[in-house]
């Protein structure tokens, strides 16, 4: 069972279960991406933690209430974001 805390965050008419990203971990690249992760709006936190869990664009959508290009367009702006945060770090 999961112990994290989760936050739920509503879209449309669809509650996703975010889960609270404060655990440590030992790995620092691991640590840095979740902190990275933690810096995101609670939307976009669900999209790459779903993107995470290996689901498609078409199944995050359905989840989320968005539509898959959507998904697409919030994937390619979450990730620059996410290469911006990383990279003064590395």
């Amino acid at each position: 069972m999961d112990k994290r805390k989760s936050v739920f965050v509503k879209t449309d008419m669809t509650e996703i279960d975010v889960p609270d990203l404060q655990e440590e971990s030992d790995d620092p690249e691991y640590a840095e991406l979740f902190h990275c992760i933690q810096q995101l709006n609670d939307i976009d936190k669900s999209i790459v933690l779903l993107f995470l869990e290996s689901l498609s664009y078409r199944d995050i959508g359905e989840v989320s209430g968005l539509t898959e290009n959507n998904v697409a367009v919030r994937m390619k702006r979450i990730k620059h974001k996410l290469f911006t945060c990383l990279k003064p770090r590395r």
